[in-house]
């Protein structure tokens, strides 16, 4: 508790000084700070629990301004991951995203983004210290605004890289191109079809065996069953050409959203992916995730939310071992105290079980995390 206490006072002193800036520039910037407190009963992910703690200290800036009929939208974020015995993990992450929107005339608009998402990986996935960053460069053109009926060219660059050496083979550089055709009722449901093709290019991994091109044609729709109800899903077919990633996949997500009450909402989906061998480092050949949700506002200052996470992973039988997995996430309540606009408190829980044919990825651990968020 010392070294929170410490993180507290910088931060107070560190937003008394954005706070200052801030109220100087008019509020064109807004800021934020954090700092949380995480205990890990079981930080390496193995039978042999190893309990850890970790201090998480964060800033972040943003920027959201309209010119005309123009907005640009700036954010940074950093963290700083102390680990109170493992301080070989200890890792500082930076995070941003600057995106600008554009109307012409009646019709026609445009979206430029750049986004960099960043994260340690869990040591259930990797042993060792990796952090794993991914740069997305986005841009589009769309024709209809507001309109019943909509049109949108565009494109993705992204490239993902491993800190550790040892994952150098996983880094990869990935294009597509997409054109998409909507349509939207009078009720706001929509209906979207989209055809994406592109190239992966793994950077470090030798012989190309990794890389691959892919088409993919998917279906988008969000239908409003009600003013309270309203469900989104995904449907996609993809086709993969190379020397390992070779072959045809599907994937899938459907969310259903129900506003029981103005102060109670519940949520449930599935999803369903076949990633490419190489995109994760633990690289199963399918991924099943189910989940609920509830989301309750018990006063106007306090908010109680619980959720339910069931993942079934499948992977490629090695030495006639037909290996599924199952992993069971489990938050059974996450209390936020907002007093003000200015100042979060949360105190959250959780609890992961994994469940393995090889005993020794089978692992249970708990969690507790209390942080404080400050907004200027």
């Amino acid at each position: 508790m010392r070294n929170f206490s410490k993180v507290y006072c910088c931060l107070f002193f560190l937003c008394s000084f954005i706070s200052a800036y801030a109220k100087a520039q008019e509020q064109l910037f807004h800021a934020e700070t954090s700092a949380q407190e995480i205990w890990d009963s079981n930080f390496s992910r193995t039978p042999a629990a190893d309990a850890e703690k970790i201090t998480v200290t964060s800033a972040g800036v943003s920027f959201d301004e309209r010119f005309g009929r123009q907005r640009l939208v700036a954010i940074w974020h950093v963290s700083n991951y102390q680990h109170d015995e493992l301080s070989d993990f200890d890792a500082t992450l930076h995070e941003g995203q600057v995106r600008w929107n554009g109307q012409f005339g009646s019709d026609f608009n445009t979206e430029i983004e750049g986004l960099r998402n960043a994260h340690l990986a869990d040591q259930w996935e990797f042993f060792e210290k990796d952090i794993v960053s991914r740069d997305d460069l986005k841009a589009k053109v769309g024709f209809g605004n507001d309109n019943r009926l909509t049109f949108h060219l565009g494109g993705r660059q992204t490239r993902q890289i491993h800190s550790n050496s040892l994952l150098e083979e996983l880094n990869f550089d990935e294009k597509e191109t997409y054109f998409d055709a909507g349509y939207q009722t009078a009720n706001n449901s929509t209906l979207v079809l989209r055809i994406r093709s592109g190239n992966r290019f793994y950077v470090e991994t030798p012989l190309d065996i990794f890389d691959f091109d892919f088409q993919q044609l998917e279906l988008e729709s969000t239908w409003k069953v009600s003013p309270k109800t309203s469900i989104t899903a995904t449907f996609a077919h993809v086709e993969r050409k190379g020397v390992i990633n070779d072959g045809s996949g599907e994937l899938a997500t459907i969310n259903m959203q129900w506003d029981v009450s103005p102060k109670l909402r519940l949520g449930s989906g599935y999803s369903l992916s076949q990633p490419a061998v190489g995109e994760t480092v633990d690289t199963p050949s399918k991924v099943q995730t189910y989940f609920i949700s509830a989301h309750w506002q018990f006063t106007d200052k306090v908010n109680i939310s619980s959720s339910v996470n069931y993942v079934k992973r499948y992977y490629e039988p090695i030495a006639e071992l037909n290996r599924i997995e199952t992993l069971t996430v489990l938050a059974p309540f996450v209390i936020t105290y907002e007093p003000n606009k200015s100042l979060n408190i949360i105190l959250n829980t959780g609890w992961r079980d994994n469940q393995s044919p090889d005993i020794s990825r089978e692992y249970t651990s708990l969690q507790a995390t209390l942080g404080i968020v400050l907004r200027y």
